[in-house]
């Protein structure tokens, strides 16, 4: 979100001059609330008792890289792609291991292989926001990518029993 924020400005002072100083400042006001969410995600995933994000599909990969966290998706990127049984098995097989309670999904996708995995390991299956798709209800209240990001670290602390 910097570098869109970065990319944003650059070019709607291009387009209109006259304003730049203010794009500037607006660029310079959001980008420093980035980085106080970036740090917040940090802090706020430094020590926590599980270290694995397990969640549908690899929506969340990014997330998990840039915090150290391991990353295990049912399937890969594209939220269409049907899991085998054996796929399905294996993670319920290492949410037992690890003793997780949690196996998320993201928002406005079909959560049915999520589900299946919380109740077959003894889970529960809670959303994540990955940004791609805003609900109405999201909109009618003006959350913003703070707001849903902060939410979501909530989510993940909670999940991943952090201090």
């Amino acid at each position: 979100m910097i570098k869109m924020t970065q990319t944003l400005d650059a070019e709607f002072s291009k387009l209109i001059p006259n304003k730049a100083g203010q794009f500037h400042g607006n660029a310079a006001a959001y980008i420093g609330e980035l980085q106080k969410l970036k740090s917040e995600y940090t802090k706020g995933l430094g020590e926590c008792k599980n270290r694995t994000l397990i969640s549908n599909h690899d929506a969340f990969g990014y997330l998990a890289h840039a915090n150290k966290l391991e990353n295990v998706s049912v399937i890969g990127l594209s939220s269409d792609e049907q899991p085998s049984a054996q796929t399905i098995a294996h993670v319920v097989e290492i949410v037992k291991e690890h003793g997780m309670k949690t196996i998320f999904f993201e928002e406005l996708i079909n959560d049915n292989v999520s589900q299946t995995i919380a109740r077959e390991s003894g889970a529960k299956a809670v959303a994540l926001q990955p940004l791609e798709n805003i609900s109405q209800d999201e909109l009618k209240s003006h959350q913003t990518y703070l707001s849903i990001m902060r939410e979501n670290l909530k989510k993940l602390r909670e999940a991943m029993e952090c201090r």
